[in-house]
């Protein structure tokens, strides 16, 4: 009977797939499923493309939004979010937020608060990972009292080592450990023989620092005349005099490649530019008519150069091994100023032309598709800002910064944004700015260390500072050191140090 049952059923099944009404029933079930699901799939695909763009629900009114993302970190420690005044918790955070503008405040117990104001627009991301917190009380320390103030001091590379010229000394440099002051200072002498005899009055200039974070190369002036001595902070008795050593009289030597013993001659006079190694002294010529230039890594140099055709003119070239580029052609100014770097793998080529309040900013001039020899890349992007006297790249290159005094005007590579402000400190206009790291400018405002933002926001006051010098951070950013008057007699200066990361001992 289970196998007659079977049977029939199968039988009937058969004969309603051959009827045409219930066929044509079947296929629109079928064609109304399939339709279904296709828009369950476009529904679902457009919603992750609108995702994907920022847009969402608000599920208490039922309007579309736009959000945006902001990503938030502090240093050196972290610190508590507040949002348009809202605590939305701890720093190292990802927040997913409707456009619009926002006040962003970071606080933490016994630091100064970092704020900003901006505006987020949908489907971008705010990156606010690099906020710097300094401590509310910084209370320098004495690390080595002198009877006058040092005429001279610097600081390696890699922010380890410090050297500070013993006053009335042209020889002794006393060398500190900037990553732990409980290492005794070391005195290093620079053999007399080095410098030229002279009793006229004499001083060092930083010319730069090598890659090695031991050889350091110094201009040393003597009335109206100079000489450029690479000092070995290892090895004194190593250190050479280029001059001597290879009997020329550059206007300017430095290395290349950031390596101590490739160095470029160039002669202001003759406009000439040559390297040498100083190990083989073989002096080679590389380029003529140089009005400026500035090298970069092993084969780079970005430099403007007079025209041959018109010498009232000049142009700016690019010089990569045996190749050559044209970067800008026309030009007329009393001062070029040039910088050059890599970030995020493009190159960045900076011209400042003081005559004309502009510095050309090109994008990997020597890859443009356009450039040859004789044509030269489309420009990037322009700064304008009058008679500028400086540029230069923050310490991640992502910055490139032209300044004026208390003027200053930067683009800004990751976000494609420039920026212009003019500063309320009292800073002259032949005062050179240095970064204090990848985001943040430190200057010597009235005998005062003074950090801000590469925007010029955030502003802080630290420590004392005496005139002519620099402020020097550790690796970490957990000390800052300054010549400043002693702590407890002002007609004294002292190397002193001061905690930035109130965790750490002093």
């Amino acid at each position: 009977m289970r196998g007659i049952l079977i049977s029939t059923d199968i039988k009937t099944n058969n004969m309603d797939f051959l009827d045409p009404d219930k066929k044509r029933k079947h296929q629109r079930r079928l064609y109304i499923g399939y339709t279904l699901i296709g828009i369950a799939i476009f529904m679902t695909s457009a919603i992750l493309v609108l995702q994907s763009y920022g847009f969402d629900f608000n599920r208490k009114t039922g309007e579309v939004i736009q959000n945006g993302l902001i990503f938030a970190d502090a240093a050196p420690e972290a610190a508590k979010i507040y949002l348009n005044g809202k605590d939305v918790g701890t720093t190292d955070k990802r927040l997913t937020v409707p456009a619009g503008p926002y006040k962003i405040e970071l606080k933490r117990d016994g630091y100064r608060t970092w704020t900003r104001s901006f505006n987020l627009e949908g489907s971008t991301i705010e990156r606010l990972v690099y906020p710097f917190l300094f401590p509310t009380k910084i209370t320098p320390k004495d690390q080595k009292t002198y009877a006058s103030a040092p005429a001279f001091s610097t600081q390696s590379l890699d922010r380890k080592w410090l050297l500070v010229l013993q006053p009335g000394s042209m020889t002794n440099f006393d060398v500190f450990d900037s990553g732990d002051p409980t290492v005794a200072v070391k005195t290093i002498s620079l053999p007399s023989s080095v410098l030229t005899p002279t009793t006229l009055n004499q001083g060092y200039e930083l010319v730069e620092w090598s890659s090695d974070n031991r050889h350091v190369i110094l201009k040393h002036i003597y009335g109206n005349a100079y000489e450029y001595i690479v000092l070995d902070r290892d090895t004194p008795q190593s250190s050479i005099n280029v001059n001597k050593l290879l009997n020329v009289n550059p206007t300017t030597v430095t290395m290349r490649d950031k390596k101590f013993d490739k160095l470029y001659l160039y002669d202001g006079t003759t406009k000439k530019l040559s390297f040498v190694d100083t190990k083989e002294k073989n002096i080679q010529p590389v380029l003529s008519n140089v009005l400026s230039y500035k090298a970069y890594a092993e084969k780079v140099i970005l430099y403007a150069a007079s025209d041959e055709k018109d010498p009232t003119k000049a142009m700016v070239k690019i010089k990569d091994g045996d190749k050559q580029f044209l970067i800008r052609s026309g030009l007329s100014s009393d001062t070029y100023l040039l910088d050059y770097a890599k970030f995020d793998d493009h190159f960045y080529a900076a011209v400042g032309v003081n005559s004309q309040g502009k510095v050309y900013i090109y994008k990997d001039p020597a890859n443009d598709p356009s450039t040859d020899p004789k044509a030269s890349p489309s420009l990037f992007t322009t700064l304008i800002i009058q008679d500028p006297k400086f540029i230069s790249f923050s310490a991640n290159a992502r910055f490139i910064m032209a300044q004026s005094g208390k003027k200053f005007a930067l683009y800004d590579a990751e976000t494609v944004r420039r920026t212009y402000y003019e500063s309320s400190l009292n800073i002259p206009v032949e005062y050179k700015a240095l970064w204090m790291d990848g985001h943040r400018i430190v200057v010597n405002n009235d005998n005062k260390v003074v950090v801000f933002d590469y925007d010029g926001i955030n502003q802080q006051t630290l420590v004392p500072i005496i005139p002519g010098s620099r402020a020097y951070f550790d690796r970490e950013y957990n000390r800052l050191y300054t010549l400043a008057p002693t702590t407890n007699d002002a007609s004294k200066t002292s190397l002193t140090r001061s905690n930035l990361k109130i965790t750490i001992q002093n």
